[in-house]
């Protein structure tokens, strides 16, 4: 949410994530509740109904990303 745009979109393009992402702030992040955490991110099925929120990045939050979306799936 403090990063520049630029610099956010080349960490997403050398990660190469695979889903879509979002840049925040601080009004934004009010709205999901107490932001505590960066990097949060936010898991959402079909409904638009929140399955999995991550706080932080521990080293397998590749896996259990990919597990959440399986699940929203």
């Amino acid at each position: 949410m403090e990063s520049e745009e630029a610099n956010i979109r080349a960490m997403v393009e050398s990660l190469k994530l695979p889903y879509p992402n979002a840049m925040g702030s601080a009004e934004i992040a009010m709205k999901f509740g107490d932001i505590v955490s960066v990097p949060t991110l936010f898991v959402f099925d079909q409904q638009g109904k929140t399955v999995r929120v991550f706080y932080g990045a521990p080293p397998d939050l590749h896996e259990q990303v990919e597990r959440a979306i399986g699940v929203a799936l």
